[in-house]
């Protein structure tokens, strides 16, 4: 396992770094091209985000209600006490609104970000945990 870890920490890969020069922070000032940026992973709303970006479909609306993206068929009346609620997915741009405005349920937040690390919502904290695992792949 030392060998590997020693492989991994002396590679060129992982020595990279991300300073920026003027030059290029002229040429890029809001970063649309992702040129530099964390060496960590993002946070899961911003994983969302970004491949909403990605694929042109990132509606950046600002303000109003919150909205019900996408959730796999059944998981919420399984989830929630009685199946009194039916989740009523959003249509049209509210599908691609940023994950800030995306509806948590306390106990059942979006499984995509869940996947990521989202915090459950059962309790307040200041900061998530990374883990890795073959989902987040």
């Amino acid at each position: 396992m030392k060998a590997i870890q020693r492989a991994i920490v002396t590679s060129a890969t992982y020595r990279q770094a991300s300073p920026v020069t003027a030059d290029e922070f002229e040429a890029d000032p809001e970063n649309r091209r992702l040129a530099r940026g964390p060496r960590l992973r993002l946070q899961p709303q911003m994983i969302r985000d970004q491949a909403l970006a990605v694929a042109g479909l990132l509606v950046e609306k600002v303000g109003g209600p919150s909205v019900k993206p996408y959730q796999p068929e059944g998981l919420w009346a399984d989830m929630v006490e009685g199946g009194y609620e039916d989740y009523v997915e959003a249509e049209g741009d509210d599908l691609y609104r940023r994950s800030l405005y995306t509806f948590w349920k306390r106990t059942l937040g979006p499984p995509t970000m869940m996947t990521f690390d989202a915090s459950t919502r059962e309790t307040c904290i200041v900061r998530t945990g990374r883990t890795n695992t073959p989902l987040q792949a």
